[in-house]
């Protein structure tokens, strides 16, 4: 997990861009851009993120992307993946289902697949606030509960349970 954006030499490069981007601005095009006041709200709102994400513990998560991407072979012993203003995938395609499972997947602000198979009994339950999560049965929520079930899927049998939860992000389900 990345969290020293703020002292990467992509963060600098992008505030660099902005003032070079607000000079042309102004100075061609005679359009008058408050580029400090932009950049000094981006950095408002990157410090509150930040703090946030510590109050909540999202740090403490071992499978968290943040600020960044990452690819996670689902292994049994992790149960919680997150994403917040980056970009997961979660494989599940060569998962053996001996007992249930559940994983709790959530994206804010970013966006999330995960691919799974047909062998795969899974049930997902998902729940998005200002989202979308796509699902195998190409239904498309951006509000409210919806839950999934595969056609393999049943209650008396080892099966995988997804929680999903998306605010102001994406997730999408896919089958391979």
């Amino acid at each position: 997990m990345k969290m020293g954006f703020i002292n990467s030499g992509a963060f600098w490069g992008i505030i660099i861009i902005l003032v070079g981007v607000s000079m042309v601005m102004r100075y061609v095009f005679n359009i008058h851009f408050p580029i400090f006041r932009l950049v000094f709200s981006l950095l408002l709102i990157f410090w509150g993120v930040r703090m946030f994400m510590g109050s909540v513990g999202i740090s403490r998560f071992q499978n968290s992307v943040v600020f960044s991407e990452a690819n996670y072979k689902f292994d049994g012993k992790s149960d919680d993946y997150s994403v917040v203003f980056g970009k997961g995938v979660l494989d599940l395609r060569n998962t053996v289902v001996d007992k249930n499972q559940t994983i709790s997947v959530s994206s804010v602000f970013g966006s999330y697949i995960i691919r799974i198979n047909d062998s795969i009994p899974v049930m997902i339950i998902s729940n998005v606030a200002f989202g979308s999560i796509q699902t195998p049965d190409d239904n498309d929520s951006s509000f409210g509960k919806y839950t999934f079930r595969s056609s393999n899927y049943n209650e008396n049998s080892p099966h995988i349970t997804i929680n999903a939860s998306v605010a102001f992000g994406s997730l999408k389900v896919q089958k391979d």
